[in-house]
């Protein structure tokens, strides 16, 4: 695209920036605020989502997705989308699945290990949600409004092919499709939640690999499905009309799960009180 693109008097309209700034603050500020009040309303909570936070962080941000942009793993993916965009996708829902689905349960084996309950797979869940909210969302929507009123404020820009194609897409995006990306962002923590708080369940119950297995599997299909559904309709209506009933479900399962944990409340962490008292 030519440089010469930038001083073309693109505007971004007002329900676009409505619309992004609605996604900023749903996939921004309530991660943050959400945080602050399940600690300030269960005891402990406060942990526990940061150790979910870490269960995505870790696994996702600081190894696969480097992993995954290695040259020759981005030739290889490159060459396989080209052979088999199924094979790709899936791949892609599988990897996912797996590093996320083993970040959760180191947290719950090893960081929260002696604190298994109702709550802490709830704030647990919370965190991993929040915190892939917040990095694949939150800061590109904030980028995105930087350089929205950027542009309406008529300052100039660097004449970087890339960045004019970006000020394009976000002059000629529909509002709608701002505020999907918060939809489906809502309806991903749900699920994250529900994930997490099963797998707790079922390690409290001693039955680990069952639970590790079918976190996997849900988390493979919910990453391979939805993708296929947008790829091959187009429609994102359709798309987040599955990932409203995706959040529904989970909804019903967290409901569901709080009457089966023995423990509620997020028990003390028995490293910190064997400090307090001197041991």
């Amino acid at each position: 695209m030519d440089g010469n693109l930038i001083s073309a008097p693109l505007t971004i309209s007002s329900a676009s920036l409505a619309a992004m700034w609605v996604t900023f603050i749903v996939t921004a500020i309530l991660p943050l605020a959400g945080w602050l009040i399940l600690a300030q309303r269960w005891k402990g909570a406060g942990t526990a989502v940061v150790a979910g936070a870490l269960g995505f962080f870790l696994p996702q941000v600081v190894i696969r997705i480097p992993l995954l942009s290695v040259p020759a793993a981005a030739e290889g993916l490159g060459g396989l989308y080209g052979q088999s965009p199924v094979a790709y996708f899936l791949f892609l829902a599988f990897t996912a699945g797996l590093f996320e689905t083993t970040g959760r349960l180191f947290v719950f084996r090893s960081l929260l290990s002696n604190r298994l309950s109702y709550r802490t797979g709830v704030a647990a869940g919370f965190g991993h949600g929040a915190v892939e909210a917040l990095i694949l969302v939150g800061i590109t929507y904030g980028a995105n409004l930087y350089l929205s009123y950027t542009v309406n404020g008529g300052a100039p820009l660097p004449e970087d092919p890339s960045l004019a194609a970006g000020v394009a897409r976000l002059a000629t995006t529909p509002a709608g499709l701002f505020l999907a990306a918060a939809v489906e962002r809502v309806c991903t923590v749900c699920f994250h939640v529900a994930a997490s708080l099963f797998l707790c369940y079922m390690i409290s119950i001693r039955k680990t690999l069952q639970g590790f297995l079918l976190c996997l599997a849900a988390h493979t299909a919910l990453d391979f499905i939805v993708p296929q559904i947008q790829v091959r309709t187009g429609s994102y209506v359709l798309t987040e009309g599955v990932m409203v009933g995706v959040a529904a479900l989970s909804v019903g399962l967290i409901v569901h799960l709080q009457k089966k944990f023995e423990v509620r409340d997020i028990p003390p962490d028995s490293a910190g009180e064997a400090a307090k008292e001197g041991y």
